[in-house]
């Protein structure tokens, strides 16, 4: 099987960085060149759709027909800031005005990772405009260790960091939420030996030899 050649993949820039290439070794090593960009997932989509990219990997499956998606990575959603600000947020006497009180970092307007934890905690916040929007959450996760803020991050950009003492972990009243990352292709592009190839050892690396253990117990 020939599977010399570049391979093209798009996905979410810190998922790429702190997830994906990570495994990409074992593919460089049988010769093939990859080429990483960075979207949201409309542009991974369109990318994908219009044959810039072979692969994509985006936190929201396909929604178009032409497109094939399968989940490949799953995670915890952790809310989290610096160790004084947690500190600040446990001692509160009213958890969510306190929340409400300190500044929000998030990944969109919308707040998709923030108001999922929200909610399955059962805490409602009336003024949840976010002072800064980065669509790499690398960028907020800065902050945070910087002492500013908080936000919720999946747990491999923050979990390390939990570790070293640089964040802390907000206690949450009922559990943590989770984040699904789908692999994306077009069925057409699997004709290519070195794309199918890559698509296969993505999915077995992450999906199967990564994660297969339950997310833990809160």
């Amino acid at each position: 099987m020939e599977l010399a050649g570049a391979l093209q993949v798009i996905g979410h820039a810190d998922f790429l960085a702190e997830v994906i290439s990570r495994q990409l070794r074992p593919l460089l090593e049988e010769g093939i060149r990859i080429r990483m960009q960075s979207g949201d997932h409309e542009t991974i989509c369109r990318s994908l759709m219009e044959g810039e990219c072979d692969l994509g990997i985006s936190a929201a499956a396909p929604a178009n027909p032409r497109l094939r998606g399968e989940l490949l990575f799953t995670d915890e959603v952790i809310a989290v800031a610096a160790p004084a600000v947690a500190d600040r947020l446990a001692a509160a006497k009213d958890f969510a005005s306190a929340l409400e009180a300190e500044p929000i970092l998030a990944y969109s307007l919308t707040l998709p990772l923030i108001s999922d934890w929200l909610a399955l905690n059962g805490i409602e916040l009336k003024n949840a405009m976010p002072a800064m929007v980065g669509q790499d959450l690398r960028t907020l996760r800065t902050l945070l260790i910087d002492g500013f803020g908080w936000t919720t991050l999946p747990g491999y950009l923050c979990r390390p960091c939990i570790e070293r003492g640089e964040l802390r972990e907000i206690p949450a009243p009922v559990g943590h939420t989770s984040r699904d990352y789908h692999l994306i292709w077009t069925p057409s592009a699997l004709r290519q030996p070195r794309i199918a190839h890559a698509r296969q050892a993505l999915l077995w690396r992450l999906r199967e030899g990564r994660r297969t253990e339950p997310l833990r117990p809160h």
